[in-house]
């Protein structure tokens, strides 16, 4: 935007910058609901005992397997989303 002082000197104001709001979340959301869509469809996809047989695999990989394992212990939203997606897939 332009205007033009009283003195005839010509300012240019810079243009509002659109806010990255919506970018970052989008960019912050996006793996959590991938990760958490993968989890429940694998919990949906194994038994309980298939899922400990896994756990204890992933165990005895070490420190990354021990922090995998972690995150693959189920919550009650990945079981939720897993049996709701057991239902579905059959």
């Amino acid at each position: 935007m332009r205007y033009v002082l009283d003195d005839g000197l010509v300012v240019l104001l810079p243009r509002a910058r659109r806010g990255a709001g919506p970018a970052f979340a989008l960019a912050l959301l996006l793996p959590i609901l991938a990760a958490l869509g993968a989890k429940s469809f694998l919990l949906a996809r194994l038994d309980a005992q298939a899922l400990a047989e896994l756990l204890t695999r992933l165990e005895a990989l070490g420190a990354p397997g021990r922090a995998l394992g972690w995150l693959m212990q189920p919550e009650p939203v990945t079981a939720a989303l897993g049996s709701m997606l057991a239902g579905l897939l059959g």
